[in-house]
């Protein structure tokens, strides 16, 4: 999930917060796992947990009969921030970030093929150093409408959100955003997994954000991501999850984010489909 679409930059060696619109490190928590570059002088490499719960499955066996699904996620996430070809910057070329971000997140069955799920996330991050400090909270709402009777899953999702930050060195700061796509899954006849077929899934999203998200490079190079594009394939079993000892992942895919009007570009690791994560 990550949810949103963005990452935060602003720190005391990489722009001064107190001064400067740039998104603050903080908003790291939304991304997904994987690695982005800003410009040509900022990498970021992020390693997102989101360890399940489920209380309850949802159902749907007719409008008179369906329930609603009940996750807890403990989300935690662990971002490495390379400042590339920057000799002006202090000490060190790189810090790292850590932030837990638990929540909830309902499963809500409309009909037979559409569901809604409404997610909420409260928590707080610090850097490597202790210096910065933030609360960060985001929530929103997913949809999946599967087409029905597809044989191959096909599906348009979507998703609304609106998120933001206190961090105790800077002002506050918050991002919504919008994002529409299809995804859906091609059995892979002569590929299987115990007695199931690996599908090949595959989804692509666009994503506006109604308040762009400013970043600050260490280059002094200012950039805001209206927009972005995110295509991804995935390897996943049809009628289960790989099962690579204690953990289990629900698909192993990659997925790419830019925007085409800024020099953003991201590569991501999917470990479960975009309507979950």
């Amino acid at each position: 999930m990550n949810a949103l679409s963005c990452q935060a930059l602003s720190t005391d060696a990489v722009a001064q917060p107190e001064e400067s619109d740039s998104a603050h490190w903080a908003m790291a928590s939304f991304l997904g796992t994987g690695w982005y570059k800003i410009d040509d002088s900022l990498s970021i490499f992020v390693i997102r947990v989101p360890p399940r719960q489920t209380v309850r499955e949802s159902w749907f066996d007719g409008r008179d009969d369906r329930g609603i699904g009940i996750e807890i996620k403990y989300t935690a996430t662990l971002g490495l921030f390379s400042l590339d070809d920057v000799p002006s910057t202090a000490d060190s070329d790189d810090f790292g970030t850590f932030s837990f971000t638990p929540g909830i997140e309902l499963e809500i069955p409309v009909t037979e093929d559409f569901y809604l799920r409404p997610f909420a996330h409260l928590g707080w991050g610090t850097d490597s150093e202790g210096a910065s400090s933030s609360w960060i909270w985001f929530g929103g709402v997913k949809s999946r409408y599967r087409f029905p009777q597809s044989r191959n899953n096909l599906a348009i999702i979507g998703n609304i959100y609106y998120g933001g930050h206190n961090p105790s060195e800077a002002k506050s700061g918050d991002m919504a955003g919008l994002a529409l796509g299809m995804q859906g899954s091609i059995p892979l006849g002569n590929w299987s997994y115990g007695e199931t077929t690996i599908d090949l899934d595959w989804h692509a999203m666009y994503t506006y954000f109604s308040n762009e998200p400013v970043f600050t490079t260490p280059a002094g190079r200012t950039l805001e991501v209206q927009r972005m594009f995110e295509p991804g394939l995935a390897l996943s079993p049809r009628d289960g999850e790989w099962n690579l000892w204690l953990w289990k992942p629900e698909r192993l895919g990659l997925g790419v984010k830019w925007d085409p009007d800024t020099d953003f570009l991201g590569l991501t690791i999917n470990f479960s489909s975009w309507f979950r994560r």
